[in-house]
């Protein structure tokens, strides 16, 4: 009989996998509990953008195109981190005198522009030369900004700026991205708009430019590479990658066929298509924009008494036009200032949609339906008027909701909608409109003097209300003399209180900023936005690629009960 009968074998060799596949399965466990894993290098991130860059340059941005690529590439003296607070960038630290006019900035001594050129103070004083230049082609808000601001180099590493008079918004001007003066300096001012470095730039940001790609003249895709020079921790991407597109359906298309990782904008006219798309992300966060509709305050007689515009503010369901008109993308607007900024105060009871208290309202200010024909009348007036906008599909619908909702208190309303250009130009500038829905933007500093400042009623004012009270002009002039941010809060809490009160707009929504990026991006969180750019601020975390690495134990000291045993 032989010793090894088939049988036998057949047993021997299941034998033998079992083994294996036990070993196998032994070593791959401990493989994995001693090991974990963390980012890699590598992979490249792309993104579709509506719209095209026209210069690559933070003092020439103009599209949000220019700014998402600036926002990678250079660099500030100062930025603003995922929790909305100011932090040092190029700049390590900072004072201020004690007679708030003279800032001092200490710069780092490890950046470098992308080229290999050490950064310095010489870098500073040329960048703010330029924008302060008669002939500086760059926006004009961005030249006013920095006017009266005089810039001196003490040493190689410290820049002093000097103002005319207190105004603690300057430090936000900090942010501006810095240009490199060994690449610049032999431009002049006003042929900036035309050099080679619009399209070719050089930063100290945690990207550096690498190559655009075009059709023709039409600039297709702008490829960013990690710089590894960045003097904090370098991208674990490798390259940034951004697409552009004429419209949303083409940049959906590319989108669907997963030749791209995320788009920059979700508006609600995409919204469903976006969220149809598998293993895509939205990520959703508040920026501080609100709509609003503004009374013209020194219009119509009805429209300068504070109770009529309490009734109208009351009247509004806004959670019924965020729902239907941006798709629920947006919170409450309750005042001039969002709740995303510092000084931004909760008032103190919520604002409410109240039919009855409205009518209330108007009822005690003499408004009533003499002749039953369901619009309130006073001294032979009717409570009739025109509400304008222009055409963005979220203003319109939102202004058609509003219009109904003011008709079920006793309101007539005409609803008269324009091309943003004429909106702008023929009523909104000249005020000529009894109201008006709009919106308006902030930013990180919470000054709104060109927004509600009596001196800023007329255009190029912003004060599109007309809005003036002495109490609130003194309290924004004293907020922004005011350093201190404890002083400046108690300021602005004041002026949110006064101006609720009295009601130059009815505040309705602040719109969400929604992007979508897919999940083989890691580490993309919801920051606070003050810009759509700001979604970049913490790229540097965002990684495609990871590798295991065997986990650190740490050792548990040794407990000694009795301390005299070691003596």
């Amino acid at each position: 009989m032989p010793l090894l009968t088939r049988g036998r074998i057949i047993l021997m060799v299941g034998l033998a996998l079992a083994f294996a596949v036990i070993v196998g399965w032994v070593s791959i466990d401990h493989y994995l509990s001693t090991t974990t894993l963390v980012p890699d290098t590598g992979g490249e991130y792309v993104e579709g953008i509506v719209g095209r860059p026209v210069a690559i340059n933070p003092v020439l941005a103009i599209s949000d195109a220019d700014r998402d690529i600036c926002s990678l590439v250079f660099s500030g003296l100062t930025r603003i981190d995922d929790q909305g607070r100011l932090m040092p960038d190029l700049a390590r630290s900072w004072e201020i005198s004690e007679d708030n006019l003279s800032y001092t900035f200490h710069l780092r001594d490890d950046a470098l522009w992308q080229d290999g050129e050490p950064f310095s103070a010489d870098d500073v004083v040329f960048t703010i030369g330029l924008v302060q230049s008669a002939e500086f082609p760059g926006p004009i808000t961005l030249r006013n900004s920095w006017l009266g601001v005089t810039v001196e180099k003490t040493d190689a590493l410290t820049v002093v700026f000097t103002l005319q008079d207190p105004y603690a918004p300057f430090i936000e001007n900090t942010i501006l991205g810095i240009l490199p003066r060994h690449r610049l300096e032999n431009v002049a001012a006003g042929s900036l708009s035309d050099d080679i470095f619009n399209r070719e730039p050089v930063g100290t940001g945690p990207f550096s430019f690498g190559k655009i790609v075009q059709t023709g003249q039409e600039v297709e895709a702008v490829v960013l590479e990690a710089n590894l020079k960045y003097y904090e921790k370098a991208p674990y991407l490798e390259s940034v990658r951004f697409r552009f597109f004429d419209d949303s359906q083409s940049m959906i298309t590319a989108l669907r066929q997963h030749s791209m990782e995320g788009i920059h904008l979700v508006t609600p006219d995409i919204a469903r298509e976006v969220s149809e798309i598998r293993n895509l992300a939205q990520v959703s966060s508040s920026i501080p924009r609100y709509q609003a509709v503004f009374f013209n305050t020194q219009g119509k007689a009805f429209l300068q008494e504070v109770a009529v515009r309490q009734a109208l503010s009351l009247s509004i369901d806004r959670q019924r036009i965020i729902d239907e008109a941006v798709g629920g993308q947006a919170i409450i607007a309750d005042g001039p200032l969002t709740q995303a900024s510092w000084a931004y105060t909760p008032p103190s009871e919520t604002v409410s949609f109240d039919l009855d208290r409205a009518r209330t309202l108007l009822s005690d200010a003499g408004w009533s339906d003499e002749d039953q024909d369901g619009i309130l009348e006073k001294d032979g007036e009717k409570l009739s008027f025109n509400l304008l906008s222009d055409d963005a599909p979220e203003r319109v619908q939102a202004a058609l909701l509003i219009a109904d909702m003011w008709k079920q208190v006793g309101v007539s309303v005409e609803v008269r909608l324009f091309g943003v250009g004429t909106f702008i130009d023929e009523y909104l500038r000249k005020r000529d409109f009894d109201a008006v829905l709009f919106g308006q933007s902030l930013s990180w500093d919470p000054d709104i003097y060109a927004y509600w400042h009596s001196t800023q009623v007329s255009d190029p004012g912003l004060n599109i209300s007309s809005y003036s009270n002495p109490k609130v002009d003194k309290l924004l002039e004293d907020a922004r003399r005011l350093v201190k941010v404890e002083d400046r809060q108690k300021k602005y809490a004041e002026i949110q209180t006064v101006i609720r009160a009295d009601a130059p707009a009815a505040f309705l929504f602040i719109p969400n900023y929604v992007y979508a990026v897919r999940d083989t991006i890691h580490e993309v969180k919801a920051v606070i936005l003050f810009r759509p750019s700001d979604r970049f601020k913490d790229i540097v975390q965002w990684y495609e690629r990871e590798k295991r690495v065997k986990k650190v134990v740490e050792k548990t000291p040794a407990v000694i009960d009795d301390p005299s045993t070691l003596l």
